[in-house]
């Protein structure tokens, strides 16, 4: 493995990672606002709350 081919794979690592994380806050950027619109109701929203 040369320089080149380390190089490589450090930045497939952390393009990854960033795209990763990309999904994860556009995700929750939509979830979270129907999940905490409704008022949490007995058991039935126990996994909600956790």
């Amino acid at each position: 493995m040369d320089e080149r081919d380390s190089v490589a794979e450090e930045f497939a690592a952390n393009y990854a990672e960033e795209r990763f994380a990309e999904l994860a806050r556009f995700l929750f950027a939509r979830t979270d606002p129907l999940l905490l619109s409704r008022p949490v109701a007995g058991d039935t929203d126990r996994a909600v709350q956790r």
